[in-house]
This record gives structure tokens, C-alpha cells and sequence, in this order.
């Protein structure tokens, strides 16, 4: 390439990522100016404008396209995530025209709080090299068992780690579901891996209830009924398995569903709603038939086992479980006593409320968009 060549598509370059900037702030004084919140600019360049809020926040397609519609920029194409095309893994890119120029935009969620926690966890676990131990690591190697000067480096690995959709059986996650991986320099019975001088450590933040997050869409369909007015039908999903052991009536979801699309009065005449986790159980709907085993096989998939559990209590506490096996992840969900199921219709989403004898879980069946038709299953621990 000659150097005429390379200085007319340096200049191209240079040109195209100073568009990219002006659009990036232009979407900013948009979002700011409609009310829907500040967004800070994480990359701007002619392959990506990527924005994020300031708070965390998830974007639903709504409100993103108010933006750009503000920003008066044309939106030619979304894409959803992990797509051909697309410019993330996680959220939608959407495929905006300016001044006859193509821009891949992507609105992020910001860092939530349990990414916040690991971030700063890591940073003290990073510390142990230079010979430093903040209080917090100190107890949580103290709790697990392991000498400081016997940690050779650590990794963080939120963010990396696969997703895990529920399954029938239990798998080993050490590798896919740390959040902190200690390598030592001598072997410990500790240790997770075979050679037993590496340590997976999920993180859980005094704050975090989520247990467990896996893709719903196609599980309930948007249709036409035979006068041509939308309805939500039960549609297919892997997921339907555990649901069904729960005891959910799919077709009485979907009528709840189609009620709330509709602004139609509830489908049961007890009132559903959402379960808070202070709440008292209450039996919302007779269920169907349960199936108590495989429900708390499900349960215990979202477990896994090859790691150790660490949630921060506050106060240099920590609770610790070492999770090793199968066994061990049953043990952890404990015996199933009760389930109760709330259908929609008051409420935009399906839940279920599992007792057991360690605790309590939280199935809710949702739009995580904004929407009406369900694309998430998502567990909370009570």
C-alpha cells in the first residue's frame, strides 16, 4: 500500500470514528433530554457506538428506539444478540444511518451491583501477590481453608463464564461458574481440580437473590385468535419440563397472558400476584400434578457442583459451602414441602413459590423487556 493509499484510509478512519462520537453524544443529549436516564459513552469508533447507563438499567426496545428517534437518527435494522451481524452476545444491535453512513449501536445494562462486588473482591485478591490481605479476603480464606502465602494468582472470571440454562441432571461447573479462581503454589485438599491447586469460587453479594437465569422465548407465542385479536398461546421450550413438575397449567398462564395484553380482568377469581420474598406462602391456583424429585434435580443443576459457594454475610462473616458433588447440590436445595403457583393476570408474569427444608426459592416466568410474552425463567433465593 502506498503511502498516499494509507494516508486517504487513515483519513477515512479518523473521519468515521469522529461521526461515531458526534452520533454517540447525540444519543446521550437524547436519552437525557426524554427522561429516561444518562447514559455514558464506552466506545465510539466506526465499528461500534456502545453506551451505558449510569445506573443499571436493561433497555427494552421501546425506549431505545425513542432515543434514537430523538437523536434523529434512522433506525435501518435490530439484530438481536448473539445473531450473524451482531456486535454483542448479551444485547440487541441495533443498525442506525447517518448522513449515509452505517452505525452498529449497542445499549448496555451498566454494572449491577454483584459485578460491582466481584470487581472489588478481585482487585483484593490481586493484593495477595504484593503481600497485602484485606480483611475481607483474609476471612474468606480463613473460612475456606487456605494459607494466603499459599495463593501463587488469582483470575477473575465473572463475566466470562458460560450461561447454564437448568437441566435434569447435575453437572460439574467449577471452571464455568467461578467468579474468583485462586491457582496455588502447593496442592490443598481444598482445592477443586484434580491436581488440587486451583480453587473455584462462586461470589454472592450480601444484596444478590438471583439463583439462577435461563432463556424462555418460544415457551408462550403471540398469536391471532379466530376473530384476528392477539392472544398469547402455550408454545415449546426445554425449560417446560421443570414447569410442568411444578404443577403450571400452561393454558391457564397463557389465557392470564392474554388477559393482560388485552387490559382484560384476571382470569382466576383469586386475584394473582407477584411473590415477595417476606411474603407468607399462599396457595394462588390449584396446581397440577408435581413432581417434588424432579423439580429439586432441577434445582440442584442450577447448583452444580465443583466449587465453593461463598456469600458475603457483612461484617468479615461469610457463609461457606463446598460444593463437590451431586449430593452435595441436593443437599443444598434441601426437601421440596410445598409449591404454590400464582398465574397472571393482575400481574405480568407467572410465579412459583418452592419450599423447602433449607429455604425458599422463586420461579418467575417474565418479559425481561418491558413486553407481555414471557422470554425468561428466573430464580430468586428467599
Amino acid at each position: 500500500m502506498s503511502n498516499l493509499l494509507r494516508e486517504y484510509v487513515k483519513s477515512i478512519l479518523e473521519a468515521n470514528s469522529l461521526a461515531a462520537k458526534i452520533i454517540a453524544n447525540s444519543i446521550v443529549i437524547a436519552a437525557s433530554s426524554i427522561g429516561i436516564g444518562d447514559l455514558n459513552v464506552k466506545a465510539a469508533s466506526s465499528d461500534e457506538i456502545r453506551l451505558a447507563p449510569t445506573e443499571p438499567h436493561v433497555f427494552s426496545d421501546e425506549e431505545v428506539l425513542s432515543i434514537l428517534k430523538k437523536a434523529r437518527l434512522t433506525v435501518v435494522k435490530l439484530i438481536p444478540k448473539g445473531s450473524p451481524g451482531s456486535i454483542s452476545g448479551r444485547f440487541t444491535t441495533y443498525i442506525v444511518k447517518s448522513a449515509g453512513k452505517i452505525h452498529n449501536v449497542v445499549f448496555t445494562s451498566g454494572r449491577n451491583v454483584g459485578q460491582q462486588f466481584e470487581d472489588q473482591l478481585s482487585k483484593e485478591a490481586e493484593e495477595l501477590k504484593l503481600g497485602k490481605i484485606s480483611p475481607r479476603i483474609s476471612s474468606l480464606l480463613k473460612k475456606i481453608g487456605i494459607n494466603p502465602k499459599n495463593v501463587k494468582e488469582s483470575e477473575q472470571a465473572g463475566g466470562k463464564n458460560q450461561s447454564r440454562p437448568l437441566r435434569s441432571v447435575v453437572p460439574n461447573v467449577g471452571p464455568i461458574i467461578s467468579d474468583l479462581t485462586l491457582h496455588l503454589k502447593r496442592s490443598d485438599t481444598s482445592a477443586n481440580s484434580e491436581d488440587q491447586k486451583t480453587i473455584y469460587i462462586s461470589l454472592k453479594d450480601p444484596t444478590g437473590a438471583t439463583f439462577a437465569n435461563t432463556g424462555y422465548v418460544g415457551g408462550f407465542i403471540l398469536a391471532k385468535d379466530k376473530n384476528g385479536e392477539p392472544i398469547i398461546k402455550s408454545g415449546n421450550h426445554p425449560t417446560d419440563d421443570f414447569l410442568l413438575a411444578l404443577g403450571v397449567n400452561k393454558a391457564l398462564a397463557a389465557k392470564g397472558f392474554t388477559n393482560v395484553l388485552r387490559g382484560e380482568p384476571a382470569a382466576v377469581a383469586t386475584a394473582p400476584k407477584r411473590f415477595s420474598r417476606k411474603d407468607p406462602v399462599e396457595v394462588m391456583e390449584a396446581a397440577g400434578s408435581q413432581d417434588y424429585e424432579k423439580v429439586a434435580t432441577y434445582l440442584a443443576s442450577g447448583y452444580g457442583y465443583g466449587y465453593w459457594y461463598a456469600r458475603d454475610m457483612g461484617g468479615g462473616n461469610w457463609h461457606i459451602e463446598k460444593i463437590v458433588d451431586e449430593d452435595s447440590a441436593r443437599k443444598l436445595v434441601g426437601e421440596i414441602k410445598k409449591i404454590d403457583i400464582s398465574y397472571p393476570g393482575v400481574t405480568k408474569q407467572l410465579s412459583c413459590s418452592i419450599l423447602t427444608t433449607k429455604g425458599r426459592y422463586i420461579v418467575e416466568v417474565r418479559n425481561t423487556q418491558r413486553g407481555i410474552v414471557p422470554n425468561q425463567v428466573n430464580i430468586k433465593v428467599g
